[in-house]
């Protein structure tokens, strides 16, 4: 919210940087028209996947084709071929079932006429086709205008101008899995795609140029309440004096502004051409010409909220494996687990999350950035329906803290949590 007002924080969780860490993205690509093909893929820099923003992808639209992608492998070796056409590991397909939100930062998309949606490629086996996947019930969060290319039945992002976009969706429109007439599995997914189309619907003409820093995937976070009337913010300038010998003071400035992108831009700006002293149609200002004054300073938000449930702080089960045949009948509210928590099959007990798919305090803002290490993006404000501060400016990229996350029980079932994010330098 404006004037730094805080009511419910929402965390935006990178995805490709857990992944990268943990071995299951395999490699980075674009290619076009909907297809696994070596000749028409070429690999990129996988760091473009995530909040790195190491270098700027440009490259030219091919000639007469409809789509153009970026792509993420999440298993398997393109140069194999069919390996990708066989069945995927499970936790390939529930981590993009985790995925709802898109954000591409430093693009030229406006200047470009380009929409862009998340697709992925689901395999089948023993064979070179795949199916291509959309994603479900897109809704704007930031710079994005949705609008259906063409005669597409797809919903896709049209940014309202260059810079830096942010989308959120709700799955995808079709099952990440398919089965055989026995119920195996014979095909699941494979990668997951940024697509790019014309905004018209047309071919693109090998005129186009698509650019942008990088893009980031993965699953919003917001705390089930306000935080405590004890919440701070803090703007840090890192400030040093040192006196010279004839008494000059000479000052240090450690922390200035946040790291910018491989444009020079910050990272949640849009070129919107307007001056409220100029005449708006003159389109006299470009990106560059307001990069001399910024906002300083490197923000740190100090937050307390008190009495969180159980379920919300912790996951029922920390480990991959959805086992719990071993937990007594009867006992799970004893233990602090809630009923809904499992589900039988077979006589046989399990849990309905694992470690991977349960979206508590913990597996969010501590397993998924490895202890605070990973960079996440920041918003201070939404409210009780989902409503959030879509300004530019209230958006941040942050990391835990010094203090990071502090627990400590209140009651029985109950926990007070201590949250500390500080901006990514």
């Amino acid at each position: 919210m404006s004037r730094n007002l805080i009511q419910r924080p929402r965390f935006f969780i990178d995805f490709p940087q857990y992944w990268r860490t943990k071995g299951i993205f395999s490699k980075a690509q674009y290619g076009y028209n909907d297809h696994i093909d070596n000749d028409r893929d070429e690999p990129i820099d996988p760091t473009l996947f995530g909040l790195e923003f190491n270098n700027q992808f440009e490259t030219t639209a091919p000639a007469g084709e409809e789509v153009f992608d970026v792509r993420i492998w999440l298993n398997g070796d393109s140069e194999t071929g069919t390996s990708y056409y066989n069945s995927s590991p499970m936790e390939a397909v529930n981590e993009l079932n985790q995925i709802n939100y898109c954000a591409i930062f430093g693009h030229n998309f406006n200047t470009e006429n380009l929409v862009v949606i998340p697709k992925v490629f689901r395999g089948q086996e023993s064979s070179t086709s795949v199916t291509a996947i959309s994603a479900d019930n897109l809704e704007e969060v930031f710079n994005c205008n949705l609008i259906k290319p063409g005669d597409l039945n797809d919903n896709y992002c049209s940014p309202i101008h260059n810079g830096t976009s942010i989308f959120k969706f709700n799955g995808w429109k079709s099952e990440l899995t398919e089965t055989d007439a026995t119920g195996q599995t014979v095909g699941a997914v494979q990668a997951l795609r940024l697509v790019f189309r014309k905004k018209d619907g047309s071919n693109f003409t090998g005129n186009e140029i698509i650019s942008f820093s990088g893009v980031s995937f993965g699953r919003t976070y917001t705390l089930p309440r306000s935080p405590d009337l004890k919440t701070s913010i803090a703007y840090d300038y890192g400030i040093k004096s040192q006196q010279s010998i004839d008494g000059t003071t000479f000052e240090q400035i450690d922390w200035l502004e946040p790291k910018k992108l491989p444009t020079g831009l910050p990272a949640f700006y849009v070129n919107d051409n307007y001056e409220p002293n100029l005449d708006y149609n003159t389109n006299y200002l470009q990106g560059e010409d307001r990069n001399m004054i910024t906002a300083t300073g490197r923000r740190t938000w100090t937050m307390k909220f008190t009495a969180l449930a159980n379920t919300d702080v912790f996951p029922g089960n920390r480990m991959e494996s959805f086992y719990a045949d071993s937990i007594e009948s009867g006992s799970e509210t004893n233990g602090g687990y809630d009923a809904a928590e499992f589900v039988e099959k077979n006589s046989i007990k399990y849990f309905n999350k694992n470690i991977s798919t349960d979206t508590s305090l913990y597996s969010m803002l501590l397993n998924r950035t490895l202890g605070g290490s990973l960079p996440m993006i920041y918003q201070s404000f939404t409210d009780a329906s989902g409503y959030g501060d879509n300004n530019s400016g209230e958006f941040a990229l942050v990391k835990l803290g010094s203090r990071g996350l502090q627990f400590n029980i209140q009651s029985f079932n109950t926990y007070n949590v201590g949250l500390t994010v500080r901006e990514s330098w």
